[in-house]
C-alpha cells in the first residue's frame, strides 16, 4: 500500500476535490449528489441548505406539486441548482476558458472565478487539515485543470503557505 497522501482536483464543467491518503478516499467534496461541492458550471455548488424556501416561498409546505401557492416547486428548485446555477448564473457562460477571458473587464465572470478560486481553497485547507498536514502532491485534473495554467498558478500562490509550490520543470 502507497503512503501517499494527495489533494486531488477534479476541475472542469462538473468539479470535485478528493483527500487521498494511502491510496483509499479520505473525503471528497461530493454530497449526495453533485450539486455540492464546489459550483460548476451549471451546478450552483454547496449553498445555504435554506435557500430551497426562498424559492418555495408561499408555500405551506414544501412539496413536489407546483400550485398558485407555490410559485417554484421543489422539483424545479432542483433543476435550477443543477442547470441553472454556478458559472452560468453568476458570469452569462458555463464556459470557463471564456470566464477567464472576460474576467478582467467583466463583473460576472470576476465573480465567478472569484467564488471557484475561493471555494477550491477552502477545500484544499480542509483538506491539508485532514490529511494531519502532510500532503505529497496537488493534483490538478480535468479541462480546467490541466488547461487553466492561471487558475493552478492562483492556488498555489495562495496555498504557499501551506508548503505548496509548482515543479517548474512539470508543469
Amino acid at each position: 500500500m502507497s503512503e501517499t497522501s494527495l489533494i486531488v482536483l477534479h476541475l472542469g464543467s462538473g468539479t470535485s476535490v478528493c483527500a487521498i491518503r494511502n491510496d483509499k478516499s479520505l473525503d471528497t467534496s461530493m454530497g449526495l449528489t453533485p450539486v455540492s461541492g464546489l459550483p460548476g458550471a451549471t451546478r450552483s455548488g454547496t449553498i445555504d441548505p435554506t435557500l430551497i424556501f426562498h424559492y418555495t416561498h408561499g408555500a405551506a409546505k414544501i412539496s413536489h406539486e407546483k400550485s398558485l401557492a407555490t410559485p417554484v416547486g421543489v422539483t424545479e428548485a432542483e433543476y435550477i441548482l443543477n442547470k441553472k446555477s454556478g458559472w452560468q448564473a453568476l458570469a452569462s457562460s458555463s464556459d470557463f476558458s471564456e470566464i477567464i477571458q472576460k474576467k478582467d473587464r467583466d463583473e460576472g465572470a470576476r465573480l465567478a472565478y472569484d467564488i471557484f478560486e475561493d471555494r477550491i481553497l477552502d477545500m484544499v485547507g480542509a483538506y491539508w487539515l485532514k490529511l494531519g498536514r502532510k500532503v505529497d502532491a496537488l493534483v490538478f485534473a480535468g479541462g480546467i485543470g490541466e488547461k487553466g495554467k492561471e487558475l493552478r498558478e492562483g492556488v498555489i500562490e495562495r496555498c504557499a503557505c501551506l508548503g505548496f509550490t509548482i515543479d517548474r520543470t512539470r508543469n
